[in-house]
């Protein structure tokens, strides 16, 4: 039998550790160009979680979408037609503070609590999220201060994306990354805020607070759908 995190042999996973990642402790380097750089670590780099393979599979009876690649990552963002909405001419790198935050697109999946076989490494999802998350909204509800709170909480940043193989395969700053196109339900595509809770992406009406549920009991809320793709 393995053994958990907190020694008790029937517990097979345990609390993914936060340990620090080897990215910039800010969200954004001030400057001129207010934009987000991979610039070298700062004074204090972020308290993060080891990354992690995470296998997905795509819901059946969905359409199947084309991958592209947009000419920011071929690096042509120069000539890019200037008309074009911000995410499909920079990259994340290129954007300013205020496209970063736009670029969320709510779903709340990464503020589900992580679980680690101490054994082999595999990182599960489960359906317990963050304290400080609205369980209606799926938005944090005191994110200027969320790292008071919970110091645990990762600052995302170009760098980090690429890091965290844990991001839902459906995460907007994940497909830039990888040079893909936003999915129609986002609200930079749809233009509301309610469009990722009807296409049945966010976490809404299937989560419980980590407040009602302890720690121990975590494994028995084991989930696959974060991983699922659109």
């Amino acid at each position: 039998m393995v053994e958990s995190f907190a020694t008790q042999p029937e517990v097979r996973y345990r609390p993914l550790p936060r340990t620090a990642l080897e990215a910039e402790a800010n969200l954004f380097i001030q400057g001129n160009s207010e934009r987000i750089t991979d610039a070298e670590p700062q004074s204090s780099s972020i308290e993060g979680t080891l990354p992690a393979r995470v296998t997905s599979s795509a819901k059946s009876g969905c359409r199947q979408r084309e991958c592209v690649t947009w000419p920011h990552s071929l690096g042509m963002a120069s000539i890019m037609d200037e008309n074009l909405p911000f995410w499909e001419r920079k990259s994340l790198a290129e954007m300013t503070h205020e496209e970063w935050e736009a670029l969320c697109d709510g779903c709340g999946k990464c503020c589900l609590n992580k679980l680690q076989d101490p054994d082999d490494g595999q990182i599960v999802h489960t359906d317990v999220a963050c304290k400080l998350l609205d369980l209606g909204t799926c938005r944090c509800s005191d994110y200027a201060n969320r790292r008071r709170y919970v110091p645990g909480c990762i600052s995302l940043t170009p760098r980090a994306v690429s890091e965290l193989s844990w991001l839902p395969p459906t995460c907007a700053y994940r497909l830039i990354d990888e040079g893909k196109p936003l999915y129609d339900w986002h609200p930079l595509v749809s233009g509301r805020a309610e469009s990722v809770h009807e296409a049945g992406i966010s976490a809404r009406g299937r989560i419980v607070s980590e407040t009602d549920v302890p720690e121990e009991d975590w494994e028995e809320h084991i989930v696959t759908w974060p991983e699922d793709e659109a």
